[in-house]
């Protein structure tokens, strides 16, 4: 984790290969998946966890709107690992619900869920160590300038996408990195 957030050269490669990847799952995976005429906003750095064995619970159950997010956003969370049950995320089925239960998914799936509104978080872990990552992105025409909260407007948190799948620049914002 430390590697992934740090700006050392010698990770820098690795990095922006990671980058160049999400920017194509964006593109084309979870750009024709929202469908929106006037494309998307991404969380511009995924997050990346790590939920070891012996884990105790991450947090309190929360929605993602209560740290500013959009209220419109979706989640997608990636597990890189088998997540079942206790090392698992749990989430409600819809806002306000309170019935929690865990994903069950496996490497190579994809849990599209709406955390801005849908309380979620883990518990201790009792099973095997889980390796996630997850990011939100938010369909264009959703978005609503006038409430978004700094930090989530396009060129911070946010880079956007338009419809053919072309990263935008935004005022702010640095140029995206393509390694194909």
């Amino acid at each position: 984790m430390q590697q992934w957030q740090s700006k050392a050269p010698k990770y820098q490669q690795a990095h922006e290969a990671f980058i160049s990847l999400y920017h194509r799952l964006l593109r084309e995976v979870i750009l024709p998946h929202i469908g929106d005429p006037r494309g998307l906003l991404f969380q511009r750095r995924p997050t990346f966890r790590c939920h070891a064995k012996g884990g105790a619970s991450t947090g309190r159950p929360h929605t993602d709107a209560e740290y500013d997010h959009p209220k419109t956003s979706l989640n997608f969370w990636v597990p890189l690992t088998t997540a079942a049950g206790t090392n698992s995320l749990y989430a409600e089925s819809s806002p306000g619900r309170g019935d929690f239960t865990p994903f069950a998914l496996g490497y190579g799936t994809i849990q599209r869920f709406w955390g801005a509104a849908c309380a979620h978080h883990t518990v201790a872990n009792e099973t095997s160590t889980r390796v996630s990552f997850d990011f939100r992105v938010v369909p264009r025409s959703h978005f609503d300038e006038a409430t978004a909260a700094g930090s989530c407007r396009p060129g911070a948190v946010y880079g956007e996408m338009d419809s053919e799948g072309r990263i935008l620049l935004s005022a702010g914002s640095a140029p995206p990195v393509e390694v194909e």
